[in-house]
């Protein structure tokens, strides 16, 4: 599945949860069709150097952030597209890592029933993720 298709797949699935926002379509020009919050609002690290705590905690804080305006707006699931890697330079097994651990403690903390997905396009992503989603983890 491409990227775009992805996005398509994911705003019509978005549209089925929320009835309200049935009569809107779907964008065709890939411009419209970004279907990711502007995760610079969240102060989304980029790594320029050595990874650093800050930026780390600037990682945790942006899904924090997210997770935390999808249940203000009563929203049923979240798709995460690895915030910070590829253009970003986030080492993606610590993106993974982080976002996964604050997820899981989000959730406990809050007791929030959203439906999170990790949404990756890379295989070696794909392995992480089932990796740190895996019972035995």
């Amino acid at each position: 599945m491409t990227q775009s298709e992805s996005c398509v797949y994911l705003i019509r699935e978005l549209l089925q949860e929320a009835p309200r926002y049935s009569s809107l379509s779907i964008p065709n020009s890939a411009e419209e069709k970004s279907c990711c919050v502007p995760f610079s609002i969240f102060a989304c690290p980029i790594i320029y150097g050595r990874l650093t705590q800050k930026d780390q905690a600037l990682l945790s804080s942006c899904y924090n952030a997210c997770l935390a305006l999808a249940d203000e707006h009563n929203v049923n699931s979240i798709a995460f597209c690895c915030i910070s890697t590829g253009e970003f330079h986030f080492p993606n097994e610590k993106a993974a890592e982080i976002a996964v651990k604050t997820v899981k403690d989000y959730k406990q903390k809050t007791g929030s029933s959203i439906k999170v997905i990790f949404n990756v396009f890379k295989e070696k992503d794909r392995e992480i993720y089932e990796k740190l989603l895996s019972p035995e983890s």
